[in-house]
């Protein structure tokens, strides 16, 4: 059966275990949901962190504006739409819960790039890391207040600790407290309370599969 347009139809993503990509994943209408507030900031670098372990991304690069997230990340076991779906739904459902909201957060689909060059894969790194400077909001990556990989070392590793906003609450104590709260009551609720998160999470920043000629400190100057 043929779809009556077929532009309306998301095109086959081929995914093969060991590739390298470059992801850009953005809030719906470009809606500044990822403003990098210190809570926004942390519950993202958290979740991030929580959802690379569970699906075995590598992360190279990334680093989060205020409606997009570029990484580039290396898929070692070709579960990449899963993470991308875990990751989305995590953050989506912590924003909202933060906020006292409800809906959708990002797009369905996602820019998806299969890098491969060694040359490509550097121009990634370096869109990543000066997207700030390139959308002119710093005048230097590095004054750039959201999650950033840029000033993290290749084979480093940094702990995160569970931001102190609950993740999500059941149906029925959402419906709840949506009739007897306020607003800005019910965003309070959800400060603070019990998950099935782990406590700690590591993140490790890997080097990229590329310039094997290079040392690690050689290639993160290129």
């Amino acid at each position: 059966m043929v779809a009556d347009n077929p532009r309306a139809m998301t095109p086959p993503r081929f995914i093969v275990p060991g590739r390298l990509h470059f992801l850009t994943i953005r809030t719906v209408c470009r809606m500044f949901k990822l403003v990098p507030q210190r809570e926004v900031v942390r519950v993202f670098e958290y979740l991030f962190a929580v959802s690379a372990q569970r699906f075995g991304m590598q992360i190279h690069e990334a680093l989060c504006m205020s409606n997009h997230f570029h990484a580039l990340v290396t898929d070692v076991e070709g579960l990449l739409p899963k993470f991308v779906e875990y990751l989305d739904m995590l953050l989506a459902r912590s924003l909202n819960a933060m906020r006292g909201e409800s809906g959708s957060v990002f797009e369905k689909g996602y820019g998806q790039i299969e890098v491969t060059s060694d040359e490509k894969a550097l121009e990634h790194a370096v869109y990543i890391l000066a997207n700030p400077c390139e959308a002119d909001l710093v005048r230097r990556s590095r004054h750039w207040p959201g999650f950033s990989t840029l000033k993290m070392k290749y084979g480093e590793s940094v702990v995160f600790e569970r931001p102190k906003v609950g993740l999500w609450r059941r149906a029925a104590e959402r419906a709840e407290r949506k009739r007897k709260r306020t607003r800005n009551a019910k965003r309070e609720a959800y400060r603070g309370k019990p998950s099935t998160m782990p406590e700690r999470i590591e993140f490790r920043l890997e080097r990229p599969p590329v310039h094997d000629e290079l040392s690690d400190i050689e290639l993160r100057a290129q």
